[in-house]
């Protein structure tokens, strides 16, 4: 039996990037209105329930993305028919890119504007010290990244196993 397998296929990895942004703003919308039934969004809360909010938010960010990337690389690997596993990494790096791309080019429109006493005002209002929010904010940056390849690694393997179970499966050998 000739077994058509792929390697590299960029509509596979960006229709990946597009799954994996989609699901994202969806399980993102689930977390923001689990922390808006908890009364976390109303202003009024104690500094260590805004650590806690803020630490429970990172975890689900976390989770969130390793989810949205799983599928995404999924998407990917199994568009791929071979090569899952790099095409399901290529995922999150060309997401990587292509947010780094759009935010330079909303940094070069907008070009240079003076927030500083925005931002200074907005400090003043902030439930935690901003060293807190730094080392959370690492913290789940990081979380965020790994999720984000491991995910996607994931996915695309757990993709492309499917043509590989479709081709050893003797009901469909021709």
């Amino acid at each position: 039996m000739d077994r058509a397998r792929g390697g590299f296929s960029l509509g596979s990895v960006i229709t990946g990037v597009l799954v994996a942004f989609g699901a994202f703003i969806v399980l993102s919308a689930i977390i923001g209105a689990v922390l808006g039934a908890l009364g976390m969004t109303e202003g009024t809360i104690t500094t260590s329930d805004a650590r806690t909010a803020t630490i429970g938010a990172g975890i689900g960010l976390v989770l969130a993305q390793f989810l949205a990337y799983l599928w995404g690389g999924y998407t990917a690997g199994r568009m791929a028919r071979g090569s899952g596993l790099l095409n399901g990494i290529l995922v999150p790096i060309f997401a990587i890119v292509i947010v780094a791309a759009l935010g330079a080019i909303v940094a070069a429109v907008t070009g240079n504007l003076n927030v500083s006493a925005d931002a200074t005002a907005a400090q003043a209002n902030l439930p935690l010290p901003l060293s807190d929010l730094a080392d959370i904010g690492t913290g789940v940056g990081i979380g965020i990244l790994v999720a984000m390849l491991l995910g996607g690694a994931l996915g695309g393997h757990l993709g492309s196993r499917w043509h590989s179970k479709l081709e050893n499966d003797e009901t469909y050998v021709r």
